[in-house]
């Protein structure tokens, strides 16, 4: 179990994101949780950020207080280094 603050969720996301292979699935828990006031303090923003900037690339399997995404393609034209800054060579 994670970080559960935005950025944290972000980073955790991006840095598994790459080491994890075409094929393989990626789960995030608390995709719902809500205990807490502050929409920074939770995963949702960076989970549904990651879903957008890795669409073409993730398949959704499941979708509710956890949710999995499997792993299609190698994306193209983002850096795979563990930075995942978009577009740095």
């Amino acid at each position: 179990d994670g970080d559960h603050t935005r950025e944290g969720t972000r980073r955790d996301s991006v840095l598994a994101w790459t080491m994890l292979k075409v094929g393989g699935v990626l789960l995030w828990d608390d995709y719902l949780y809500d205990i807490k006031p502050d929409m920074k303090d939770r995963p949702r923003e960076a989970i549904d950020w990651f879903l957008e900037a890795y669409k073409t690339d993730i398949n959704v399997l499941h979708r509710g207080y956890q949710l999995a995404v499997r792993k299609l393609t190698m994306p193209t034209g983002r850096d795979s280094s563990a930075s995942g800054r978009a577009g740095e060579r």
